[in-house]
């Protein structure tokens, strides 16, 4: 069998296609998918297990006030690729809510996504790293809020501020690549 490189004068269209995922193919979809899986951790995750294990959480264990707010930040999820700093500004809102009504143990998980949305599809540089300074000062301010009505020391206040920051800044860096 003789195989060669295709002709450079090869049209596109009969050259062969790469093959695509799911998620690039139906990524409605896909934007759905991720908003269930949003919802449904933010709601019944919580990180309180000893050592901090994930563990579900009952229905009665939180506010139905706050299921209201999981659900607008995580449906907010699904026009991530068009208006995704309006997303990233509803799941800040909706975090800072969560954590107004529900002490510090209520969490909205669609904040990571939304800010990989703003590194990935917003085309305003500078809104961009207005919006992941946003969510690091945001962190920051939840975190020392928690850490108030706990007692840690200021070494632990820094590395979960630290923590919390870096996480910020990976996922904006890595919708921004």
């Amino acid at each position: 069998m003789n195989r060669t490189a295709p002709d450079p004068q090869t049209s596109l269209s009969s050259a062969p296609r790469q093959l695509r995922g799911p998620f690039s193919r139906w990524p409605r979809a896909a934007d759905s998918v991720l908003a269930i899986v949003v919802f449904l951790m933010s709601a019944f995750v919580t990180f309180e297990g000893p050592n901090q294990d994930p563990v579900v959480r009952a229905v009665g264990d939180i506010p139905i006030a706050v299921y209201i707010v999981f659900a607008v930040a995580s449906g907010a999820l699904l026009w991530r690729r068009h208006k995704p700093l309006v997303v990233l500004g509803v799941n800040l809102v909706a975090s800072a809510l969560s954590w107004g009504l529900c002490d510090s143990h209520c969490h909205v998980y669609a904040v990571m996504f939304s800010l990989y949305s703003v590194g990935r599809y917003a085309t305003n540089e500078r809104w961009s790293y207005i919006g992941v300074g946003g969510t690091i000062a945001l962190w920051l301010r939840s975190t020392t809020f928690a850490m108030g009505s706990r007692s840690r020391t200021s070494g632990s206040l820094f590395s979960l501020c630290s923590s919390c920051g870096t996480s910020a800044g990976v996922s904006g860096f890595v919708g921004n690549t």
